[in-house]
């Protein structure tokens, strides 16, 4: 029973110190993963810390570029304003030239009737003249057999 007892000591002894041994060995490579882990989020941090600026300037530019459509779309709409007025004017100056247009085409149609009336004042003098002389030569003819 000694000896048997000794045996179980022995071998507890033994799978004791295996036990420890395998503890150590999984401690081991726990304490690797662990350090890897925390070398992996210290150069996650540093990344971080990196790409910080670049997000921060990307937020500004996004906001510039807000700004700027904002503002294009009032421009735009400014100019539709704009576009919408001068269609209106130049349907007004169209409706005005084929007014002025009308007009010139009836003062055009007058001028024409006067002017062949002005051209015939030459030929209707003459033939006033023609007949003041006739009647003055018949008042001569008359005044001198009275």
């Amino acid at each position: 029973e000694l000896a048997a007892q000794s045996r179980i000591i022995v071998e507890l002894r033994t799978l004791w110190m295996r036990v420890q041994d395998q503890f150590a060995q999984q401690q081991t490579r726990v304490c690797d993963a662990v350090g890897k882990l925390i070398g992996r989020l210290h150069a996650s941090e540093v990344r971080v810390q990196q790409l910080q600026p670049i997000l921060q300037t990307l937020q500004q530019d996004l906001a510039a570029r807000d700004a700027r459509i904002c503002d294009l779309e009032w421009i735009e709409g400014q100019l539709e304003h704009e576009v919408t007025r001068l269609r209106q004017d130049k349907a007004t100056l169209v409706c005005s030239v084929e007014h002025l247009t009308s007009q010139n085409h009836q003062l055009e149609e007058e001028l024409s009737g006067k002017s062949k009336v002005i051209a015939e004042i030459p030929t209707l003098q003459l033939q006033l003249e023609d007949r003041f002389a006739e009647q003055k030569a018949r008042v001569g003819e008359t005044t001198g057999t009275l």
